[in-house]
């Protein structure tokens, strides 16, 4: 079998894209109530009861995690590229969600520490995979 990084370009992202909406999707109350905990939303952060618009961000947010981890960790060539690319389209309508709450810079600032977080942790991984694999 060949490994994702001997596929073209093309395949590697969109596979990347498709498996960080899949793994969003399967995680989303947990991305909602994350949200709704770290930005102290009025809603409780009960599964059922985030909110509409605070599940909306909360997908956005693990969409930029689980994106931002697998392409530190999968891709070798064109990184950041790939990255916003796919990124581009969901901070665009973070931003209309938020355009008229004064929390704009706020949330921006928590896809920046997201996208820290999950290349620290690809780092992290990558390193022990390199320990172990000696």
């Amino acid at each position: 079998m060949q490994t994702i990084q001997k596929w073209p370009l093309l395949n590697q992202a969109t596979f990347i894209y498709v498996l960080s909406i899949v793994l969003t999707v399967a995680t989303i109350s947990l991305w909602g109530r994350l949200y709704v905990m770290v930005f102290n939303s009025a809603l409780p952060p009960h599964m059922y009861t985030i909110g509409f618009a605070n599940v909306i961000k909360g997908f956005i947010f693990g969409y930029t995690f689980f994106l931002s981890l697998g392409s530190f960790l999968i891709l070798i060539k064109k990184r950041v590229k790939i990255l916003m690319i796919g990124l581009l389209p969901f901070l665009l309508i973070l931003y209309l969600y938020t355009l008229w709450a004064e929390i704009v810079i706020k949330h921006f600032f928590g896809v920046l520490v997201i996208v820290i977080i999950a290349w620290l942790l690809a780092q992290g991984i990558l390193f022990v995979k390199k320990v172990v694999t000696k």
